[in-house]
C-alpha cells in the first residue's frame, strides 16, 4: 500500500512539473515602448525606418576637451 502512495506522489510531482514548464513565458526580443493593447507577443518592434543626415567626424579634440584633460 506504501509502494502504490509513493508512486502515486511521484507521479503526481512529475506531472505538475510538466506543467510549470509549459506555462514558462515565451521570451520576447526587443523592447517595444508602447502602451501594451495588445499581447506582448503580438508586439514586436518595427525597426528604425528613419534616416538623418551623414555624420561627420571631428578628429580634432575641442578646446573643452582639452581644459578638462589638465584639470584631471
Amino acid at each position: 500500500m506504501k509502494r502504490i502512495i509513493l508512486i502515486s506522489a511521484v507521479f503526481v510531482l512529475f506531472s505538475h512539473a510538466e506543467e510549470v514548464e509549459k506555462k514558462e513565458e515565451k521570451v520576447v526580443r526587443g523592447h517595444v515602448f508602447a502602451w501594451p493593447f495588445s499581447e506582448v507577443e503580438k508586439m514586436q518592434p518595427r525597426g528604425g525606418t528613419s534616416r538623418g543626415q551623414e555624420v561627420v567626424l571631428d578628429g580634432k579634440p575641442s578646446d573643452h576637451w582639452e581644459s578638462l584633460q589638465k584639470k584631471v
